[in-house]
């Protein structure tokens, strides 16, 4: 998988990048520490039997069957975070995919974008305590959260009627999710006992797709120049009128036609 930029080109159609701010000043290559702001990649380049194949995702979400190993964009951007972390480098991963909470920790953290229903609260950024006061759980647990309470974005269902409140609360009271099924005949609101005892499977199977796979292959940092020209080809294809100016302005590119 080869996803990696170190400039940020446009917003839109970022996949990995390095920058100091407004102005995408990029930092000094002998910079002990660098910082990567990772948005869920559009563009992959997958190697399979010695030939480059480009798959262009049209959702975060659309899987790639690949030699029987099923990927996701956000795993391999999961991936790749953790690994630029343990590599010593700071992470900003910038989106509101809830997925994501689960690896916040020292070295990363999450950007989330002005909510649509109340755009004045602004950009956030997420540490570790900001995803505790969000959710009601450590990123550790996020997963388990998340597979109690259900993902509509992912299509993943919860337990009806369980909601953030009480689903922190059975993780702090019983420490996993496996401790909250085990405990089933213990839970309080008790109209949940049944339901939770009879949906043990699913609540597992929940787990599984919550649950961020970071053993996917990731790449060094290495810094490379910015993909004008695909950057351009991609935004003129999808009829974004506006960003494709703007990207021709910064990049002092001419009109193609």
């Amino acid at each position: 998988v080869e996803p990696i930029h170190h400039e940020i080109i446009e917003a839109t159609w970022e996949t990995f990048g390095q920058a100091g701010g407004k102005e995408n000043k990029v930092l000094p290559t002998s910079a002990p520490m660098q910082q990567f702001i990772l948005t869920p990649p559009k563009m992959y380049t997958l190697q399979t039997n010695g030939k480059f194949v480009k798959m262009l995702l049209v959702n975060d979400k659309e899987k790639i069957l690949l030699s029987d190993v099923e990927l996701v964009s956000d795993d391999l951007l999961a991936a790749q975070a953790v690994a630029f972390a343990s590599a010593g480098h700071e992470v900003i991963i910038l989106s509101s995919d809830k997925d994501f909470a689960q690896i916040v920790g020292p070295r990363i953290k999450m950007m989330l974008p002005p909510p649509s229903a109340n755009p004045k609260l602004g950009w956030r950024l997420l540490d570790a305590a900001g995803v505790t006061e969000k959710f009601g759980v450590p990123p550790a647990r996020v997963a388990e959260y998340l597979a109690l309470v259900g993902d509509t974005s992912d299509n993943i269902p919860g337990i009806t009627g369980v909601g953030p409140k009480t689903a922190s609360k059975w993780l702090a009271e019983w420490g996993s999710l496996d401790g909250v099924i085990a405990h089933a005949a213990e839970l309080k609101p008790e109209r949940f006992r049944e339901p939770v005892a009879a949906e043990a499977e699913k609540l597992r199977r929940n787990l599984k797709l919550t649950t961020l796979n970071l053993s996917l292959a990731t790449r060094p940092a290495e810094k490379t120049a910015p993909q004008v020209a695909e950057l351009l080809r991609l935004l003129e294809a999808y009829e974004m009128r506006g960003t494709l100016a703007e990207a021709r302005q910064r990049y002092h590119q001419a009109e193609l036609f």
